[in-house]
């Protein structure tokens, strides 16, 4: 019904975990459904966190539009991801390691992985 977000920096910003998540869920329906539109969204949404990611280690801050950048808080370090950021608006899980991050960092990790081997 409208335009709206609980955790990013604003209602048009692309918050970080939230496109990762749509990454991974588009990618997700279109293993089991082989609907080319859904791989097709994830491309899109892979090739805009590409271009937003601006850090040279090429970890994301918590959203790619905060006017922050580059003092803003900033994912990484340690547990295996020690900065995530879980939800800035709320003051919640600020500059601190948070399970689910470190969950999806590793599949993702895993899934690189297995990719690599396949080539």
């Amino acid at each position: 019904e409208r335009k709206q977000t609980h955790q990013g920096y604003s209602d048009d910003s692309r918050w970080a975990r939230g496109q990762a998540w749509g990454l991974y869920g588009y990618t997700v329906c279109y293993r089991y459904t082989k609907d080319s539109r859904y791989i097709e969204q994830a491309c899109r949404i892979a090739a805009m966190i590409m271009e937003a990611v601006k850090t040279s280690d090429a970890i994301p801050y918590w959203d790619y539009d905060d006017p922050d950048i580059p003092h803003a808080p900033l994912s990484n370090g340690f547990f295996i991801l020690k900065h995530a950021t879980g939800d800035l608006p709320s003051g919640v899980e600020i500059d601190a390691a948070i399970n689910y991050a470190d969950y999806y960092f590793l599949e993702a990790l895993q899934r690189y992985s297995a990719l690599q081997r396949q080539h």
